[in-house]
């Protein structure tokens, strides 16, 4: 029976694994904020994006300095897939093994706290059951699907060999777990979630410290470490930008801004009322004001669970597992208190004040989102351990059997409309082939040909930084930030939202307002100044309900032909009859390196400048010598890190800083025409009658990418050879 039990469980992730292949389509869920289009193009998200922390690092808006480059690891292994393959729908591949890699490594996790009993085995297969399926995650993680769903399957995974680690006293376990967040995490992106789970989760560790002493401080310092180092390549981008308080920067300057702050405050007072205590106790998470509660089967399962929980409290004396209930109910209580500060005005406060007052806690401000894998692990564990002290009781069989088949059927009822979803693909859709309609297509290679380095902007603009594009299938759509970036190696804008950064959308209601006050010129200037020097005119049409969504009441309407006679030069090509490229009107047209009289950014007084951008972060200049001191404009978001070089064949030359001007929009560099004259002469080029400098534009954080990609390196080698030799040398042992 053991052995059937145990041998069942792997056949129940293994039809877990199976269930997305089989029954949710050939069609891909993209779009949305989040894009997964990693799905569609894992190589192209790491090569002309993820590496990126300056130009080139954001779809469809304006950057700052900041790192994405934490997707390599997981983008790599999709690539890999997509390689090794290609007949594989890697979305539902990956989705099916977080499903199956959940619910085995949440048993395995389990068996470090239930290590003896005839019961284990279903008892594992209930709280397995309960913790994937549970409607705290169906109405979070698994509905956006965002990457943060992932740790469902790595936080049990972590948190089993970490343990293992300490109990067995074999550091290979505890590095493997840190290979695991390494590789499956996606670092930073969903650091709010996995920050949640060890908030809640303190209880237990406070409980291991004191339980293992010795080993638990050893095992947690390797595992912190052996992390940072691990992850060092974009960690060091979220640690400079504070050592050098570079407010340019976003990551972490960003979500310790003011304005972020009080808008995380107003954000908790609001959706502090939107869930009830009955919701976090029975029922499910609302998400949203238009989700109307009702009581369906998560409320029976729920129910249940809760009674379960209550009623094993009532054996606490004589059950040998009396520490990890109180621990595990003690956690999940205040897991409860985080999902929903709803307990009343004091849980609000107290919450507010964790927001103002301790660093970083504006990272959960969708608390129902950001604490729902927490709320599920805690639930299942709370369930599984109160099941095994029931199972002390040696209660009939009937009654144990009819009990446990109860926890097992429940969970999977309320997850059918998970498992087996309805879809609308016979007509109007938002899933998609992943192959873009022809016209796109043709725009895309034409627009790689060109290799120009300034940017693309779509009209009409709407509100959020997308673009609608049609599938090659009919009737079907992608909504999201554009994939341009990733296709054709072009920046573009494509919203209001496009012009702001995630901390400051000033400039987005600035534009707004004057398309409604006609101000075509100065719309024209701000998009001169953002070395917008092509637009692409999308003539798709939109059905009604995406229409009001995008262009938020009359902004479609705001965007006239009065606006595209204003803005619109020559017309370069058209493509199909859903797309045309066209040229900014000359008096709008930038380049994006040029000199200027001193001090200035004034257009009207440039001379051109030859260059070539090399990499997002390196741009090769022809820099001409001249009598009278001149300014290099750079058209990238100003920060201070941009360095002007002159550089030749064996050393480099440090020539100006980067300046801000009235508004962040851009660099200025001063230049000396005594300075240049006093460089060595291999940094000089001849041509006819001109002298040049060859200079360079740097980004000096560059760097330390460089150099902290060298340290991740070298420490997932030794981690792994570690790992092998140590194995290796335990196995030997055994057999001796």
């Amino acid at each position: 029976m053991k052995k059937i039990l145990c041998f069942s469980r792997w056949i129940i992730a293994t039809l877990l694994f199976l269930i997305p292949q089989l029954f949710w389509g050939t069609l891909y869920d993209i779009g949305g904020d989040d894009t997964r289009l990693y799905y569609l193009f894992p190589w192209e998200f790491i090569t002309k994006f993820a590496r990126h922390i300056i130009v080139d690092n954001a779809l469809g808006v304006k950057s700052d300095y900041y790192t994405l480059a934490f997707f390599t690891p997981f983008m790599t292994l999709m690539s890999l897939v997509k390689e090794i393959a290609p007949f594989i729908h890697v979305q539902h591949f990956f989705v099916g093994l977080n499903l199956a890699a959940g619910f085995l490594f949440f048993g395995l996790l389990l068996g470090r706290f239930i290590k003896n009993g005839f019961h284990k085995n279903e008892i594992a297969i209930v709280g397995g059951l309960a913790y994937i399926f549970s409607n705290f995650l169906i109405h979070t993680v698994y509905t956006h699907q965002l990457l943060s769903m992932y740790l469902v399957s790595v936080i049990p995974a972590m948190l089993y060999f970490f343990l293992r680690g300490i109990q067995e006293k074999r550091i290979i376990y505890t590095l493997f777990a840190s290979l695991i967040y390494s590789i499956f995490s996606t670092g930073m992106n969903t650091m709010p979630w996995f920050a949640g789970v060890i908030i809640v989760c303190t209880p237990l560790f406070v409980y291991l410290f004191f339980l293992y002493k010795k080993e638990f401080f050893l095992h947690a310092l390797v595992l912190a470490l052996s992390t940072f180092l691990l992850n060092a390549y974009w960690i060091v981008h979220y640690i400079y930008p504070l050592l050098s308080r570079n407010s340019s920067a976003g990551g972490l300057v960003g979500v310790n801004n003011a304005g972020f702050l009080e808008g995380t405050i107003d954000l908790v007072q609001s959706l502090s009322r939107l869930n009830s205590p009955l919701n976090v106790f029975f029922n499910t998470i609302r998400a949203s004001w238009n989700t109307i509660p009702f009581y369906d089967v998560s409320f029976i399962l729920n129910g249940i669970a809760f009674f379960l929980i209550l009623l094993a409290g009532l054996l606490l004396k004589r059950s040998q597992y009396r520490n990890y209930y109180v621990i595990f109910f003690s956690s999940l209580l205040l897991s409860f208190f985080f999902i929903g500060p709803s307990f009343g005005a004091w849980s609000v406060n107290v919450y507010i004040w964790l927001v103002r007052f301790v660093p970083m806690f504006t990272i959960f401000r969708n608390m129902y989102d950001k604490f729902s894998i927490a709320v599920a692990l805690l639930y299942a564990l709370s369930l599984s351990i109160s099941l095994a002290m029931i199972a002390e009781t040696k209660m009939r069989k009937a009654m144990w059997y009819s009990l446990i088949g109860v926890m097992m059927v429940m969970p999977i009822i309320n997850a059918v409309p998970m498992l087996f979803p309805r879809t609308n693909d016979n007509r109007y859709s938002t899933r998609v082939t992943g192959v873009f309609n022809t016209d796109y297509q043709e725009l895309v290679t034409y627009i790689r040909s060109m290799k120009d380095p300034s940017r693309y902007l779509w009209l009409p603009l709407n509100v959020a930084n997308y673009v609608y594009l049609s599938d090659k299938l009919p009737g079907h759509y992608y909504f999201g930030p554009s994939p341009l970036l990733l296709l054709a190696g072009a920046t573009d804008f494509t919203g209001l939202l496009s012009f702001g950064t995630p901390f400051d959308y000033s400039i987005a209601y600035q534009l707004k307002e004057q398309l409604i006050d006609k101000n075509y010129r100065q719309i024209g200037e701000l998009f001169q100044h953002y070395n917008i020097n092509y637009i692409i005119l999308n003539k798709e049409g939109l059905v009604s309900e995406r229409k009001k969504y995008l262009f938020d009441l009359d902004l479609y309407e705001l965007q006239n032909e009065q606006l595209l006679k204003a803005l619109l030069g020559e017309k370069v090509k058209d493509f199909g009859d859903r797309y045309s490229l066209f040229r900014i009107t000359p008096q709008f047209s930038s380049d994006k390196i040029y000199l200027s009289a001193k001090d200035t950014l004034r257009t009207d007084l440039f001379s051109k400048v030859e260059f070539t951008k090399e990499d997002s972060y390196l741009f090769d200049i022809k820099l001409p010598v001249t009598d009278a001191e001149r300014t290099l404009v750079f058209l990238e978001n100003y920060n201070k890190e941009w360095e002007l070089r002159a550089v030749s064949p064996t050393k480099q030359i440090l020539l100006a800083k980067g300046q801000p001007v009235q508004v962040p929009y851009a660099n200025t560099f001063a230049i000396h025409p005594s300075e240049l004259r006093s460089l060595p002469s291999d940094m000089f080029i001849q041509d006819g009658n001109s002298t040049f400098v060859h200079a360079r534009l740097y980004f000096g954080p560059q760097k330390y990418t460089i150099f902290g990609t060298g340290i991740s390196i070298s420490s997932g080698i030794l981690i792994i050879a570690v790992i092998i030799i140590s194995t290796i040398r335990n196995k030997r042992k055994k057999i001796v």
